[in-house]
Formats: C-alpha cells, structure tokens, sequence
C-alpha cells in the first residue's frame, strides 16, 4: 500500500512500486494533479487498486486500517524517512521549507 500526498510527480513511481494487488491511496497533489492515464495500466501491474480520498475516514475499515498502519511501524516493518526537525516555534520555517519544496520525507514539529 502507499499513501501519496504529491500527486503528479510520484504517480508512476508510486504505482511501479506496488506488489501485485497493491492498493494506492492518493490524498494530495502537491506537484498537481495526476494526468489522465489508461485504467487497463492497473491490469498490467497486477491488479492494482487506486482511489483518491481528501483523508477523511471514508470507510468503517479505516479505524483497522490505521491501528495496522501504527502497528507496523512500531514494529520497525516500515521505515519513515524524517528529513527535518523544527521546534513548534518555527512552524513557519517548517511550512517554508515544504513550500519550496526543500523537504523530502516527514518534517517533525517539536514542541
């Protein structure tokens, strides 16, 4: 599964990295919006799912979804990449760097 808040950019790389059965969430177009594209392309790459949501919890499943997702990483079986840390009193840099597109990974506000 992943999670794809950039959109445009990512898409491709995003759906090639999917196993067979994979699920793609997209929730955000930071680089703009995915460009039209063949849907028979999900058949190809195995059977691939794709939906587009704004984050809010659509389905009963989502509450699972998320106790699974917080599972897996304190169990180490996903890697999050934290590019940068600020403290809470420099929430504006922090939005500055994503802005202009200085940040690659998760960004952390600390209090």
């Amino acid at each position: 599964m992943v999670f794809d808040g950039v959109g445009k950019d990512t898409f491709e790389a995003s759906l090639d990295s999917l196993a067979p059965g994979g699920y793609l969430v997209i929730y955000g177009q930071s680089s703009g919006y995915v460009p039209p594209f063949d849907l028979m392309k999900l058949q190809e790459k195995g059977s691939l799912f794709l939906t587009r949501t704004n984050g809010s919890p659509y389905s009963k499943e989502y509450p699972r979804y998320l106790e699974q997702f917080v599972d897996w990483v304190r169990q180490g079986k996903l890697s999050i990449r934290i590019d940068r840390r600020y403290p809470l009193a420099n929430a504006a840099q922090a939005h500055a760097a994503f802005e202009q597109r200085k940040v690659s990974g998760r960004v952390l506000l600390l209090p």
